[in-house]
């Protein structure tokens, strides 16, 4: 008790003397710095104001104190008593009784405990918690199918095309009716015009409740005039004590003073604020985010026995080794993270060029790791272990550049050359005449970009045979020669009704061996070049090709219009 008061005052110091620190420099500011920040602080706004939509309606779906919920509805006997998930060390999550007592999460056990007498501790569960998650997100997904899962208890949806002729509040009241009859577990939800938004309307009402703020300027902004900072979400604890220093309370204020802010704060918090003044953020659901890093971390009773320890990292390391292999991923580094006995926090971490996704080689670090720390602070004392893997490499072909895609080994061709071939066999017009493949398939590009019902299967479906009529009709220029993958099977290329005409067309995509190293002039680019084994990233075809080559292949993938083009276009016209 004493180690956590000591550290929790120790973090309120700091905090006050990052305070001073910024008073004094807003006294120090002179007129012309606080106008110049007033006017960037100004266009800022202007521009935000200008790209805000208010055509969407995004709904956020929370659930009520999940994890002892989830404990309460299988332990009846559990459910009129104060409840909260975790152990002595910390709490991850308390139910609403608890909470009327000052239990929150991340609270120590034995804190909470002094807080409220009678509180019940359950240990955590997540497996069962996870496949609760499961079952409720499958309700989710008939109201969007894209929607945004953010960990196992809340989701952004995008419910605008269920709104045209309903009520929204109706839409999500059916939603949160669907999730108790599913699990038997109740939810809250916000609606509005963005995910922030959204998230600040689905706390208005908790527990088992819900909240609309309507999609209009005007409404949003007497909504924001008396809404504390400290609803809107990414305004923690210490952010909001420093605008309390600046007598900032509410939106409203916030944005009077948002010239001051971009004063005193960096670029990036500043720009986070007034997006928070005015109520903006994003409304896309199905957003793919690059994960950075993978941790995983337990807490335990203040020890420095080193066999202890070693028994908490095993877990850890085989927890990291799954999820790295399960997203085909490897860790360039890996960071043992640490929280002693005071509560400070504390890290030692070890990078490599090759990147690793063994459990035993994760381990090993992370034990090297420890040895190094215990062994220049021998009466250390450990209450909180973790390992973190940061540096990932994706192992799949999904490249950011055309470089970082030349390192990699060749991938296998994306489906079979032999199934493309029966596809089009069985259509005569779609093999014999390439106008009809670039006008019935590709004319309805336009639509491409707009469209959400366009299957993404089908589009790589298009890309694939149009890359590989164009290689088709390249080969015949003797430009590009293929790289062989399959074997020929007589049995899985012949049709009955035209066996000639397939044998004939496989002879066109024959795949040949050359030699990589072999010099050779590239008649399409009219250049001596060195021939390499090389994949598009697009249509995922082997070539043995030149660099120049590729390139242009894939302006190709990325373009159907062009890939049209191209294919209509006769072949002596493809000369340069």
């Amino acid at each position: 008790m004493a180690a956590y008061e000591k550290a929790k005052q120790a973090r309120a110091t700091r905090l006050e003397t990052e305070i001073e620190l910024m008073l004094n420099k807003l006294s120090k500011l002179t007129p012309i710095e606080l106008q110049r920040a007033e006017d960037a602080a100004m266009a800022y706004c202007n521009e935000i104001r200008e790209q805000m939509d208010y055509s969407r309606v995004i709904a956020h779906v929370d659930m009520d104190s999940f994890y002892a919920s989830v404990e309460m509805r299988d332990r009846p006997e559990l459910r009129d008593k104060p409840i909260a998930v975790g152990g002595n060390s910390m709490l991850c999550t308390a139910n609403y009784r608890a909470r009327q007592f000052g239990v929150r999460s991340a609270m120590p056990g034995y804190l909470a405990r002094e807080k409220c007498p009678e509180l019940v501790i359950v240990p955590v569960d997540m497996e069962k918690y996870t496949t609760v998650s499961r079952e409720f997100q499958e309700v989710f997904r008939e109201f969007d199918p894209d929607f945004d899962m953010m960990g196992l208890d809340e989701a952004y949806l995008d419910i605008t095309d269920l709104c045209k002729d309903t009520d929204p509040n109706q839409i999500v009241q059916q939603l949160r009716d669907k999730v108790v009859n599913k699990v038997n577990l109740t939810c809250s939800a916000g609606i509005s015009i963005n995910k922030k938004l959204a998230k600040v309307c689905s706390d208005w009402r908790k527990p088992n409740g819900q909240f609309q703020l309507p999609g209009n300027p005007s409404d949003i902004a007497t909504f924001l005039e008396t809404l504390p900072v400290k609803k809107m979400p990414g305004v923690g604890p210490i952010t909001q004590q420093k605008l309390a220093a600046l007598k900032i309370e509410t939106c409203v204020e916030l944005s009077h003073k948002i010239g001051e802010i971009f004063a005193l704060f960096t670029a990036n918090s500043a720009e986070c604020l007034a997006e928070s003044a005015l109520g903006a953020g994003d409304n896309r659901t199905n957003t793919k985010h690059e994960r950075k890093s993978i941790g995983t971390e337990s807490t335990f009773p203040a020890t420095n026995n080193l066999s202890s320890l070693r028994e908490y990292l095993k877990p850890m390391a085989h927890e990291i080794s799954d999820w790295l292999k399960e997203h085909r991923m490897r860790s360039n580094t890996i960071t043992l993270v640490f929280k002693d006995s005071d509560f400070q926090r504390g890290s030692k971490a070890k990078s490599s060029n090759q990147g690793i996704d063994e459990a035993h080689s994760i381990y090993q670090i992370a034990i090297d790791l420890l040895n190094n720390i215990l062994s220049n602070r021998r009466s250390l004392k450990l209450r909180l272990i973790g390992i973190r893997g940061s540096k990932l490499n994706d192992m799949c072909p999904r490249l950011n550049n055309l470089q970082l895609f030349l390192e990699q080994k060749p991938y296998p061709i994306f489906g079979s050359l032999n199934t493309v071939l029966e596809q089009k066999t069985n259509d005569d017009d779609s093999c014999s005449k390439s106008e009809e493949l670039g006008c019935s398939k590709l004319n309805n590009s336009d639509e491409l970009g707009s469209s959400s019902s366009k299957s993404a299967n089908h589009f790589n479906k298009d890309i694939e045979e149009c890359s590989k009529q164009l290689i088709e009709n390249r080969n015949k220029d003797n430009s590009i020669t293929i790289l062989e993958t399959e074997q020929r099977k007589d049995n899985s290329i012949k049709s009955s009704e035209t066996p000639d005409n397939n044998d004939e067309k496989l002879d066109e995509l024959r795949i040949v061996e050359s030699d990589l190293n072999e010099i050779k002039t590239d008649h399409y680019f009219n250049v001596k070049t060195e021939h390499q084994q090389l994949a598009c990233p697009v249509c995922f075809v082997i070539m043995i090709t030149t660099v120049q080559s590729l390139t242009e292949h894939i302006d190709w993938c990325l373009n159907r219009r062009a890939i049209a083009s191209v294919l209509a276009t006769d072949h002596s016209d493809l000369d340069r």
